[in-house]
Protein backbone atom coordinates (compact mmCIF):
# COMPACT_ATOMS: atom_id res chain seq x y z
CA UNK A 1 0.00 0.00 0.00
CA UNK A 2 3.12 2.61 0.55
CA UNK A 3 4.31 1.67 -2.53
CA UNK A 4 0.90 2.50 -4.26
CA UNK A 5 1.15 5.44 -2.51
CA UNK A 6 4.30 6.74 -3.19
CA UNK A 7 5.59 6.60 0.75
CA UNK A 8 6.75 3.90 1.70
CA UNK A 9 5.69 1.92 4.49
CA UNK A 10 5.46 -0.99 6.93
CA UNK A 11 3.16 -3.52 9.16
CA UNK A 12 4.33 -3.91 13.06
CA UNK A 13 0.58 -5.84 13.64
CA UNK A 14 -2.17 -7.42 12.77
CA UNK A 15 -4.91 -7.95 14.36
CA UNK A 16 -8.44 -9.63 13.25
CA UNK A 17 -11.21 -9.58 15.15
CA UNK A 18 -14.03 -10.69 12.56
CA UNK A 19 -14.40 -13.08 10.39
CA UNK A 20 -17.23 -14.73 8.45
CA UNK A 21 -19.64 -13.68 11.65
CA UNK A 22 -17.65 -15.11 14.25
CA UNK A 23 -15.70 -12.17 16.19
CA UNK A 24 -12.97 -12.26 18.74
CA UNK A 25 -14.65 -11.08 21.38
CA UNK A 26 -16.50 -14.44 21.46
CA UNK A 27 -13.38 -16.75 21.11
CA UNK A 28 -12.37 -18.96 23.73
CA UNK A 29 -9.12 -18.82 25.13
CA UNK A 30 -6.77 -21.70 24.63
CA UNK A 31 -6.92 -22.58 29.02
CA UNK A 32 -10.53 -22.66 28.84
CA UNK A 33 -10.48 -25.12 25.92
CA UNK A 34 -7.85 -27.39 27.68
CA UNK A 35 -9.99 -26.61 30.84
CA UNK A 36 -12.85 -27.99 28.92
CA UNK A 37 -11.48 -30.90 27.33
CA UNK A 38 -10.19 -32.05 30.38
CA UNK A 39 -13.78 -32.01 32.18
CA UNK A 40 -14.94 -33.86 28.84
CA UNK A 41 -17.45 -30.84 28.07
CA UNK A 42 -15.26 -30.00 24.84
CA UNK A 43 -18.27 -30.56 22.58
CA UNK A 44 -19.93 -27.21 24.56
CA UNK A 45 -16.88 -25.17 22.30
CA UNK A 46 -17.93 -26.50 19.09
CA UNK A 47 -19.67 -24.44 16.77
CA UNK A 48 -21.37 -27.21 14.10
CA UNK A 49 -20.35 -26.25 10.61
CA UNK A 50 -23.42 -25.99 8.79
CA UNK A 51 -24.51 -22.93 11.12
CA UNK A 52 -21.40 -21.32 9.54
CA UNK A 53 -22.25 -21.69 6.07
CA UNK A 54 -23.84 -18.31 4.31
CA UNK A 55 -26.04 -19.98 2.47
CA UNK A 56 -30.17 -21.02 2.32
CA UNK A 57 -30.49 -23.99 4.44
CA UNK A 58 -32.57 -26.54 3.20
CA UNK A 59 -33.98 -29.46 5.34
CA UNK A 60 -34.10 -33.07 3.76
CA UNK A 61 -36.68 -35.63 4.94
CA UNK A 62 -35.05 -39.11 6.07
CA UNK A 63 -35.89 -40.29 1.72
CA UNK A 64 -34.58 -37.02 0.24
CA UNK A 65 -31.30 -37.35 2.52
CA UNK A 66 -30.58 -41.11 1.06
CA UNK A 67 -30.69 -39.76 -2.50
CA UNK A 68 -28.99 -36.88 -2.26
CA UNK A 69 -25.97 -38.08 0.12
CA UNK A 70 -26.08 -41.10 -2.75
CA UNK A 71 -25.63 -38.62 -5.42
CA UNK A 72 -28.98 -38.37 -7.00
CA UNK A 73 -30.73 -35.46 -8.25
CA UNK A 74 -34.38 -35.34 -6.85
CA UNK A 75 -37.06 -33.08 -6.21
CA UNK A 76 -36.32 -30.34 -4.19
CA UNK A 77 -38.66 -29.64 -1.10
CA UNK A 78 -41.50 -27.22 -2.09
CA UNK A 79 -40.60 -23.98 -1.51
CA UNK A 80 -36.79 -24.48 -1.95
CA UNK A 81 -34.76 -21.07 -3.27
CA UNK A 82 -33.10 -21.78 -6.59
CA UNK A 83 -29.32 -21.61 -6.60
CA UNK A 84 -26.98 -22.95 -4.02
CA UNK A 85 -27.79 -24.35 -0.85
CA UNK A 86 -26.68 -25.63 2.43
CA UNK A 87 -28.59 -29.33 2.99
CA UNK A 88 -29.12 -30.44 6.10
CA UNK A 89 -30.56 -34.39 7.04
CA UNK A 90 -32.36 -35.22 10.07
CA UNK A 91 -28.91 -35.92 11.70
CA UNK A 92 -27.25 -32.31 10.45
CA UNK A 93 -25.17 -30.93 7.78
CA UNK A 94 -25.43 -33.60 4.21
CA UNK A 95 -23.23 -31.18 1.77
CA UNK A 96 -23.99 -28.52 -0.84
CA UNK A 97 -26.32 -28.18 -3.58
CA UNK A 98 -28.17 -26.45 -5.99
CA UNK A 99 -31.58 -25.73 -6.76
CA UNK A 100 -32.91 -25.52 -10.54
CA UNK A 101 -36.16 -25.98 -11.94
CA UNK A 102 -37.54 -27.35 -9.03
CA UNK A 103 -34.78 -30.18 -9.08
CA UNK A 104 -31.93 -30.78 -6.04
CA UNK A 105 -28.68 -31.68 -7.29
CA UNK A 106 -25.90 -32.66 -4.87
CA UNK A 107 -22.57 -30.77 -5.35
CA UNK A 108 -20.56 -31.58 -2.75
CA UNK A 109 -22.44 -34.63 -0.25
CA UNK A 110 -20.02 -35.11 3.43
CA UNK A 111 -19.25 -38.52 4.55
CA UNK A 112 -21.75 -39.26 7.31
CA UNK A 113 -20.78 -38.03 10.78
CA UNK A 114 -18.91 -35.45 8.85
CA UNK A 115 -19.98 -31.82 10.50
CA UNK A 116 -18.78 -31.42 14.23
Amino acid sequence: LGDALGCGGYLAALRRTEAAGLSAADAIDPTRLEALAGEGRLAEAIIAVGSLIPLPRLVLDADATWRFTHGSTGPAPDGSPEGRVAVHGPDGLLGIGHVASGALQPDKVLPPGGEA
